[in-house]
């Protein structure tokens, strides 16, 4: 019924290079400005991010793999497994934390012991 974190992340990734929307820029959060800090002295400088060319957006087919893998973690996909077990209990008439349960048995996460 869930799927595990891997292929929710594959199947997440391929919706989005097919539809190819645009996206807030991952190094500039959206701004068009990059601000770098010199490690000696503490100045900042103020640039036009390189990935967006200042726009502050980009097209997802646009950015490589490094760029685009934060979109796709364990909180989204946690966040994404509760709003899909709260659609599924309202709709089906099935407990929330059944689902929940089950959700989480599924998650990469459970079996290494972890959740956060």
């Amino acid at each position: 019924m869930f799927a595990s974190f891997e292929t929710w992340r594959s199947a997440k990734a391929d919706d989005l290079a097919a539809d190819n929307p645009l996206l807030y820029c991952p190094e500039c959060e959206g701004e068009g400005e990059c601000i770098k800090e010199c490690d000696e002295c503490g100045h900042e400088t103020e640039s036009e991010c390189q990935c967006c060319d200042g726009q502050g957006k980009v097209h997802f087919n646009d950015l490589d793999a490094k760029a685009w893998s934060g979109l796709f973690t364990h909180h989204a996909y946690f966040k994404e497994l509760v709003e899909v077990s709260h659609d599924l209990s309202s709709h089906c008439g099935r407990d929330f934390f059944d689902l929940m349960c089950d959700a989480v048995k599924v998650s990469d996460r459970a079996s290494l012991g972890r959740f956060a």
